[in-house]
């Protein structure tokens, strides 16, 4: 594994762990802006993404993210 794909791998791990911290502490409301907050962001830095994965590991981070 790369230094980079642990980098990235190091990054969704944290934003997993941010997620569930914040599903302890808002309320819905607040969990929907802050999700949907993270998935206009997901979006627009998609082509970003696609150019530092693979393919494959690009679409495996983007469904993770948008389904």
């Amino acid at each position: 594994m790369s230094e980079l794909e642990k980098q990235v791998n190091f990054n969704l791990l944290m934003i997993g762990v941010k997620l569930n911290a914040f599903k302890e502490v808002l309320s819905d409301n607040q969990l929907e802006v802050y999700n949907n907050y993270i998935l206009d962001k997901v979006k627009i830095l998609e082509p970003d993404i696609r150019l530092l994965l693979s393919p494959e590991q690009a679409d495996e981070v983007l469904r993770g993210f948008l389904g």
